[in-house]
């Protein structure tokens, strides 16, 4: 005999449901001596795609413009909203398309975020969960694996990969990522690619919490049932 849930119940039962989502920030650097092109189409164009190509659930971008810089406590805040949200078994892809230097990712404010908090405020709270998370730095960044200490006073190596429950995948070192990857979108290739092939047809460096399958296809690692 079927029971009829309330309406608050049912509610609560599918904002609980596990889901896909996108996280891209985009910044061309407008109003400064070092302002690029081409970061805020690349930003547009992947969530596009997450959205209407993948059905990702939830997609979001955070880009600078003319008239206003983003923020460090705009990408921060926007970090840990995308990260509060997160429930068991998401699938979850962070992308930055910008421009890196030796402290970190670049913001458009003249501040960095580094490759610390990258990991402290997005790996680690997420750390012992069953989520997939994918972070894509397309800004030549590269992620060096430092030792150090947590908020809470543990000491991480490797920035705490290897302790690492959730399954983590870091796609760094990237100048051309989006638009290699796009090409492989528009040639319909990028599906069939095993891990692998990816990491060398875009020339990246790859990061992993576990040793991940590399036989497995981006089709696979995008599309999986959750």
């Amino acid at each position: 005999m079927f029971s009829l849930l309330k309406r608050s119940d049912t509610t609560l039962l599918f904002q609980n449901l596990p889901s896909k989502r996108f996280l891209s920030l985009g910044f061309n650097y407008y109003n400064s001596e070092a302002s690029i092109s081409g970061c805020i189409e690349n930003a547009n164009n992947f969530c596009d795609f997450f959205r209407l190509s993948l059905h990702f659930n939830k997609t979001a971008v955070l880009t600078d413009s003319p008239s206003r810089a983003v923020t460090k406590t705009d990408v921060i805040k926007s970090i840990e909203n995308f990260v509060d949200e997160a429930n068991p078994n998401d699938v979850l892809f962070f992308q930055i398309c910008g421009k890196s230097g030796a402290k970190g990712v670049e913001l458009p404010d003249g501040l960095y975020l580094s490759e610390e908090e990258i990991f402290e405020e997005l790996i680690y709270p997420l750390s012992h969960s069953s989520i997939t998370l994918v972070i894509i730095l397309d800004c030549g960044m590269h992620m060096n694996g430092l030792r150090y200490e947590s908020k809470d006073q543990r000491v991480l190596q490797n920035n705490g990969l290897e302790e690492t429950t959730a399954n983590v995948i870091v796609l760094s070192k990237l100048t051309s990522f989006s638009e290699s990857v796009l090409k492989l979108i528009e040639q319909k290739y990028l599906h069939s690619l095993t891990l692998k092939e990816l990491v060398k047809a875009v020339d990246c460096e790859l990061k992993t919490g576990h040793s991940p399958d590399m036989s497995k296809t981006v089709g696979e690692l995008l599309l999986c049932p959750i």
